[in-house]
C-alpha cells in the first residue's frame, strides 16, 4: 500500500482513502487522526474549537461526530467538551436548568445559576428568600439580606429593630440604632436620658450640656467643669440663683438673706424685704416703724398710726 505524505482537502488516513467527517467545517481534518482541524494552541496546550474553521455549527467532538444540546444558545457549544457556550435564560453544562423566576430578567450565571440581580423584594442565590417587610421599599442586598435602609422608626441589618420612642421624627442610624437627634428635653444614644434644669428643656444630645447663652430653667443652676448642666435646684427659697454656683439673687417674697433662708420681719407691708438685710421694701403695717418695722408707734399718735421714722402722722 502506497502512504501518501499529504491529503488532499477533506481526505484523511496513510493512503488518504477514508473521506472527512461531514460535520468537519471547510479546513477539513487531519491527515493522520481524522481529527477536524482549527486547533490552536494557547499556553501550549492544545485545545479544540467550534470557532471559526473547526467543527460546523451545532456539532462538537474529534470528528464533530456529536451534536450540541439544544438548550446551547445558538446551538453551539465548546468542540472538545461539548459545554454550551453560552446559555439564555438557563444554566448548567448543557443548559439544562431554568434561572429562577425572581432572578431580575430571569438572568443568570451559566455555572452557578446565581441570579446576575434579583426582582424587587428579594434576596439570595437564586432570589427565592423575600427582603424584610421593614426594609424600605422592600429593596435589600443580595448577598446579605441586609435592607438598603429602613422604613422610618426601624434600625438593624432587617429593620427589625424599633428606633426609641424618644428618636426625634422616630429616626435612627441604620447600624447603630442612634437616634438622629432627640425630643425635646432627653438626651443620650438613645434619647432615654432626661435634661436637668435646661431652659425650655434643651440640652446637647451627646452630653445632656445645656445652651450657655440660653442658661437654665428658673430655680435650677450646676455646672460640669466649664459646661453648663443645671442640674441642681436652687435654695428653696431663691427665686433665681447663679447659675454656676448657687448664690442666691432674688428671694421669693418673704424671706431673705445669703440663700434666702429667713422669714421677712411679720410687720413688712406685703411681707416683702430686702434679700441683704431684711429691712421692709414697702413699709411698716399701721401701728408699726423702724427699717424692719419692729417698733410700735406711740399711743399718742392717733389711731396709733405713724411714719417709718416713727413720727405720728396725725396728732
Amino acid at each position: 500500500m502506497t502512504s501518501c505524505f499529504g491529503c488532499l482537502a477533506k481526505r484523511n488516513s496513510l493512503s488518504c482513502e477514508l473521506p472527512c467527517s461531514d460535520q468537519c467545517s471547510n479546513s477539513g481534518c487531519d491527515s493522520f487522526s481524522g481529527e477536524c482541524k482549527e486547533i490552536r494552541q494557547i499556553e501550549n496546550t492544545f485545545i479544540k474549537s467550534n470557532i471559526d474553521d473547526g467543527c460546523k455549527k451545532g456539532s462538537y467532538g474529534p470528528q464533530c461526530q456529536y451534536e450540541c444540546n439544544d438548550n446551547c444558545l445558538h446551538k453551539t457549544c465548546n468542540q472538545s467538551t461539548g459545554k454550551c457556550n453560552q446559555c439564555h435564560l438557563r444554566f448548567g453544562f448543557n443548559c439544562s436548568h431554568s434561572c429562577s423566576d425572581k432572578c431580575h430578567g430571569k438572568q443568570c450565571e451559566q455555572d452557578s445559576g446565581k441570579c446576575k440581580s434579583c426582582m424587587w423584594g428579594y434576596h439570595g442565590l437564586t432570589c427565592s428568600h423575600s427582603c424584610s417587610d421593614k426594609c424600605h421599599g422592600e429593596q435589600c442586598d443580595q448577598d446579605s439580606g441586609k435592607c438598603n435602609s429602613c422604613m422610618r422608626g426601624y434600625h438593624g441589618l432587617n429593620c427589625s429593630h424599633p428606633c426609641s420612642d424618644k428618636c426625634q421624627g422616630n429616626q435612627c442610624d441604620q447600624d447603630s440604632g442612634k437616634c438622629n437627634s432627640c425630643i425635646t428635653g432627653f438626651y443620650g444614644f438613645n434619647c432615654t436620658k432626661q435634661c436637668s434644669g435646661c431652659l425650655n428643656d434643651f440640652c446637647y444630645q451627646d452630653k445632656g450640656v445645656c445652651n450657655n447663652q440660653s442658661g437654665c430653667r428658673q430655680g435650677y443652676y450646676g455646672t460640669r467643669g466649664s459646661e453648663l448642666v443645671c442640674n441642681h435646684r436652687c435654695y428653696r427659697n431663691c427665686k433665681t440663683c447663679d447659675k454656676s454656683n448657687g448664690t442666691c439673687k432674688v428671694c421669693n417674697d418673704g424671706f431673705y438673706g445669703h440663700s434666702c433662708e429667713t422669714n421677712c420681719p411679720s410687720n413688712c407691708i406685703n411681707n416683702v424685704c430686702t434679700k441683704e438685710n431684711g429691712s421692709c421694701k414697702n413699709g411698716c403695717l399701721r401701728t408699726f416703724y423702724g427699717d424692719h418695722c419692729t417698733n410700735n408707734c406711740s399711743e399718742s399718735c392717733k389711731l396709733q398710726d405713724c411714719f417709718r421714722n416713727g413720727t405720728c402722722r396725725v396728732n
